[in-house]
């Protein structure tokens, strides 16, 4: 089997459209001088690499789907599309601002879920307006049994980095206690940063 290593290209990044075609990332094979790109089809199979020679030409527009019938044009319109793409780009693209806490981590996509119709058949029967994608153990990947859908106040209690505080008797992150005491978020951590105590900090301003 090839095996790929990555490499950076200056003409062609994450997120790049060709035709059917988003590129995930960039990489060279290990036996040519062959530059390929790592390539998610709209139709939903798992990700390939197709030659960058034939992306820019237009010889290679699809994984093949269409030739055999099974394209689904509808599948790119689908709530969740852009859901699927943002986490294959998070968990397996270098380029990705946010891969140092995803796949630099160890972050994986089960591989169930490296097809866009799988993920669709899954998920999306649950998904909501305004709900995000979220990992019940931020230290497990994306799979059907540690994904959900939450809001973004949802998602902000479960991240890795939250901080946690105790006060009469309870220990909460600050959005619930925010929630609890009608303090705005916002106002909370700028009392915080100006030094306050948190007994001070979450007491409403008297009128």
């Amino acid at each position: 089997m090839r095996e790929f290593v990555e490499w950076k290209s200056r003409s062609f990044k994450p997120g790049d459209k060709f035709h059917k075609l988003t590129v995930l990332g960039t990489a060279k094979a290990s036996d040519t001088s062959l530059r390929y790109a790592l390539c998610q089809c709209d139709c939903g199979s798992r990700p390939f690499h197709a030659r960058l020679s034939s992306l820019r030409t237009g010889n290679t527009k699809t994984c093949g789907c269409s030739k055999i019938g099974n394209f689904k044009h509808g599948l790119r319109w689908s709530p969740v599309y852009m859901t699927h793409v943002n986490m294959m780009f998070r968990c397996y693209s270098t380029k990705c601002k946010a891969f140092p806490s995803y796949g630099g981590r160890g972050i994986t996509v089960c591989k169930r879920w490296h097809s866009l119709r799988n993920f669709i058949e899954d998920m999306e029967p649950t998904h909501e307006k305004g709900l995000s994608l979220e990992r019940v153990d931020n230290d497990k990947g994306y799979s059907p049994k540690n994904c959900r859908w939450a809001t973004m106040k949802e998602q902000l209690r479960n991240r890795r980095n939250v901080h946690m505080f105790a006060h009469n008797g309870k220990t909460l992150c600050l959005q619930e206690w925010a929630d609890l005491t009608g303090v705005y978020y916002s106002t909370l951590r700028t009392r915080l940063s100006r030094g306050w105590s948190f007994e001070r900090a979450v007491k409403p301003k008297k009128s």
